[in-house]
């Protein structure tokens, strides 16, 4: 547990918005320790808006007739 004598600031929660704090603190030279308990960075990357976002964009690409790759065959 060396790398807690040498924290400065510990961020609970590692979502959006703690990973925005971690990198302000970062950005600062302050050493800062992180703390998730389920998904670093939120539930936005592995099944929320990114996800969805990717499976709009192919739909719309179908569309359009412009099928780039993803999931195309």
């Amino acid at each position: 547990m060396d790398h807690l004598e040498h924290t400065d600031v510990v961020v609970i929660g590692l979502g959006s918005g703690g990973e925005y704090a971690a990198g302000t603190l970062a950005e600062a030279a302050l050493h800062e320790t992180g703390v998730e308990s389920r998904l670093v960075g939120g539930e936005c990357p592995y099944y929320g808006c990114v996800p969805a976002k990717m499976m709009i964009g192919e739909a719309l690409r179908r569309l359009n007739g412009a099928a780039t790759g993803f999931g195309s065959s």
